[in-house]
């Protein structure tokens, strides 16, 4: 039910004369129950429901307790609506789902209590969990991108301490170069970027002028605005806080080990690990001695170095941009 039941039932009738209808009243036991529980919500004394037919158009009206009798062309917009969303529910079939747009409108306090009842959810805003009750289908509203699987492990853990964890989708584009090519992507296609995120791991392009040289070289142009493109594509990327000349994998493996957390076999596992020929074997390494899914140990690792100071300085810029979203 659309606001356009707000609209007066006299504003959509042209009307040039004297307007002659034929009346009756309606008894059966649905308009019994419309015309109680209207005069309820209003707090108004309608006896019965009555029926207006004009020859083009049948009207629904009310006869009051007083003996006054009048058809919804007379009635106060806030009056007719109320009228109009019992006669939809009383007559819904079972199972029906009925939503109803801006149901306080036209509607006092009083009469708006009265018509929410507790098998009726009023909803002020539309985010990720109403879509899910209303279709099945989860939205992701949140775009993250990564560069590898251990950034979207650690975007998973911080999704999960903020409970966005359904709200998130999470792409993996390779290469850290390759971040400023998708940034440019999306402001060339025009994309709507409010919630889109581009993360590099902080070991390279670490100043504001090193990603601003990258950005320049994906969006190049002569335009008038290019300045300002170049912007928007700048501001899309983030990084972690990322100590200087040490990579992603060796910064998590020894946060792992760090003497302060409770021994565990996969720590005991990561302080054997001292020297790699790769610094990805810092953590791939680990993965093939437990000989679990790289996912499940991933999960045990950001369990542990999650509870370290550390973690919420190196994680803070990504963790300040989600939680700024935790109510899509």
């Amino acid at each position: 039910m659309g606001i356009d039941t707000c609209l007066p039932e006299i504003e959509r009738q042209r009307i040039n004369s004297y307007l002659n209808f034929t009346t009756k009243e309606l008894d059966n036991g649905v308009a019994k129950k419309i015309a109680k529980k209207a005069s309820y919500i209003l707090n108004k004394e309608y006896k019965v429901l009555t029926e207006h037919d004009t020859g083009k158009k049948t009207l629904i009206g009310v006869r009051t307790s007083s003996g006054l009798i009048y058809s919804s062309l007379s009635m106060g917009t806030g009056e007719q609506r109320v009228i109009k969303i019992l006669d939809t529910l009383y007559n819904a079939t079972k199972y029906s789902l009925i939503l109803i747009d801006e149901i306080d409108l036209l509607l006092h306090i009083d009469a708006l209590k009265n018509n929410t009842s507790t098998k009726t959810f009023v909803y002020d805003s539309i985010n990720t969990g109403l879509i899910y009750s209303l279709t099945g289908a989860q939205e992701k509203p949140i775009k993250v991108y990564v560069e590898d699987t251990l950034s979207q492990a650690i975007i998973r853990q911080i999704a999960k301490e903020l409970n966005i964890l359904s709200k998130i989708h999470i792409g993996l584009f390779g290469a850290a170069h390759n971040a400023f090519a998708l940034a440019a992507s999306f402001i060339l296609r025009d994309e709507e970027c409010t919630n889109t995120l581009v993360i590099i791991d902080g070991d390279e392009y670490r100043t504001e002028e090193e990603k601003k040289k990258q950005v320049c070289e994906a969006l190049s142009g002569t335009e008038d605005n290019i300045s300002s493109r170049q912007q928007q594509a700048l501001s899309l990327i983030s990084q972690y806080e990322l100590p200087l000349n040490i990579k992603p994998e060796k910064y998590i493996h020894s946060l792992l080990i760090d003497p302060a957390n409770e021994m565990r076999e996969i720590i005991q596992i990561a302080r054997q690990i001292r020297a790699v020929d790769n610094d990805h074997s810092y953590i791939n390494d680990i993965v093939n001695r437990m000989e679990d899914s790289y996912d499940a140990v991933m999960r045990d690792i950001m369990s542990i170095v999650s509870k370290s100071d550390k973690w919420v300085v190196y994680t803070n810029d990504v963790r300040n941009w989600l939680q700024d979203r935790t109510n899509l």
